[in-house]
Parts: structure tokens; sequence; C-alpha cells
């Protein structure tokens, strides 16, 4: 499900030796997780 993979994301993005990078593509699944949480 979406939070299986939004997990996955987090994980990988944890790994990333760029913080800068980490700090992307957490902000990116993060902000994608906000788009497809019913309001």
């Amino acid at each position: 499900g979406r939070f299986e993979s939004l997990a996955d994301g987090v994980r990988r993005a944890e790994q990333t030796i760029d913080s800068g990078a980490a700090t992307a593509a957490l902000a990116g699944f993060v902000e994608l997780s906000t788009e497809l949480a019913p309001r």
C-alpha cells in the first residue's frame, strides 16, 4: 500500500549519504502522501 511505499522511501532516504538529497527525497514523499491523503 501507500504507507509501505512511503516507508521504503524513508528507508532509502536514510541510506542516502548526501543529506541534501535525502532531505529533498523526504520532502517529495511527504508532498506525495499529503496529495494522496483524503481530507
